[in-house]
């Protein structure tokens, strides 16, 4: 080994001592994991602060171990990031191409709501996840989610509405019980429609009012 070989690998020796010695720079908004047996991920916001996920739970605005165990923080790939997104997207009730009624009012700062069905999508660049197909909107974006619009459920254009054991549909207030009993009897009869005030309800109706 040459004078030159031998400062170059000493050069790379001093190198590789400095990384071991040095504290690891977190960058705010970027997303890293954790050693640990159980899966941790958290995207750093300054200090000990950021939002993510342990043992696959959802943590908003927690003190994660960033300043007092630094060297135990690597950074996360985006294929970790968007899985551990959307498990807890699937969680939240948003799914592929399935057609949801979405406020983003609470990360868009005004009022905002769209119907949107398609794929769960992940920007890593804007720290977003999204559905986009028929429609696009943003679900989550920077710690903060969008929540489902519950429609209710309508029958011939009314309101279906549970109150105990019983049922409002169109103008009708039908007891759960006479509700199964027609249910029995139309699928042991293959009756495919019953009537309320001239109103067709079908087979699949009724058994979606009886999983209310």
């Amino acid at each position: 080994m040459n004078k030159l070989e031998r400062i170059e690998a000493l050069e790379a020796e001093i190198k590789k001592l400095k990384q071991e010695f040095s504290e690891p720079e977190f960058e705010v908004g970027k997303w890293y994991k954790y050693d640990y047996s159980e899966p941790v991920l958290a995207c750093y916001q300054g200090g000990t602060n950021g939002y993510g996920f342990s043992s696959g739970c959802w943590y908003n605005n927690e003190n994660w171990t960033f300043d007092s165990e630094p060297k135990k923080w690597t950074p996360a790939t985006e294929s970790e990031v968007f899985e551990a997104l959307k498990k807890e997207a699937i969680k939240r009730g948003f799914k592929d191409n399935t057609v949801l009624h979405i406020d983003c009012s609470g990360y868009i700062g005004s009022e905002l709501k769209r119907r949107v069905s398609g794929k769960i999508l992940f920007c890593d660049k804007h720290n977003e996840l999204y559905i986009k197909g028929d429609g696009e909107c943003v679900i989550f974006r920077n710690g903060k989610w969008a929540e489902i619009i519950e429609e209710p459920f309508k029958v011939c254009g009314y309101e279906v509405k549970r109150n105990g054991n019983y049922y409002k549909i169109v103008c009708k207030k039908i007891n759960k019980e006479y509700l199964q009993n027609i249910y029995y009897l139309m699928s042991e009869n293959d009756f495919n429609t019953v009537s309320f005030d001239d109103k067709g309800v079908d087979f699949k109706t009724i058994k979606k009012i009886l999983e209310l």
